[in-house]
């Protein structure tokens, strides 16, 4: 596999909801998933398993985890995340590229991450998505950008520059959609098989272990 674009849970504390149907005249609200990761009997088996393994390529950065976040809904997700990193490391080729879509809850941890699982001589960049109109964040700057985290596998990875010069939306700014354009871009010089991967939360803590290892491909 020559290329993966991942746009996984963020760590948010955000419940998402879709509107189904209507009740009494008004739309009756239904949650679709929560983004909300808590410390649990999964995510303490996530962490012993990986402790274990030092020949795990997160093994380092989870134990620094541990030591500096402990048991806490942070360190679930970043174990989460580190066994489905590692597995994306597993089936890419030497010449491919992974894309990981995040906000700045977790941006910083995760760049550690995949410094641990892809190498940081494999970071190429840290690109910032900006949006027209800012998150209303109580007490704080409003969130105005998500981040996309370039790594490549080695030094042979397939790069096309020129891609990125196609039209801009109105103001000057890429939009995600040409990003994504982008990416096809790369997957059709290539001739390979480019995976756009959702890592899809579920709400109950249960549901969740259940569907662990499960992805959304499409």
């Amino acid at each position: 596999m020559n290329l993966i674009y991942l746009d996984p849970p963020f760590n948010s504390n955000t419940n998402y909801n879709i509107l189904f149907g209507r009740g009494n005249g008004r739309p009756a609200q239904v949650r679709a998933f929560g983004d909300t990761w808590r410390w649990d009997d999964a995510a303490a088996r996530r962490l012993e398993q990986i402790q274990s393994a030092v020949r795990h390529p997160a093994h380092s950065a989870v134990v620094g985890f541990d030591a500096q976040l402990g048991a806490s809904g942070m360190l679930a997700y970043l174990t989460y995340m580190a066994e489905r990193l590692a597995e994306m490391k597993r089936i890419l080729k030497p010449s491919g590229n992974v894309f990981l879509h995040c906000d700045d809850t977790a941006s910083h941890y995760l760049r550690i991450l995949m410094d641990g699982i892809f190498g940081a001589a494999n970071y190429r960049n840290h690109i910032t998505w900006r949006r027209s109109v800012s998150h209303n964040d109580p007490r704080r700057f409003g969130r105005i950008a998500d981040h996309i985290l370039f790594y490549a596998m080695s030094d042979d990875f397939h790069w096309d520059g020129e891609a990125v010069t196609a039209p801009k939306t109105q103001g000057g700014k890429f939009s995600l959609s040409q990003f994504r354009d982008f990416l096809h871009t790369v997957e059709r010089d290539q001739a390979a098989m480019g995976i756009y991967i959702t890592l899809t939360p579920v709400s109950s803590r249960a549901a969740r272990s259940e569907a662990a290892g499960q992805a959304a491909f499409r």
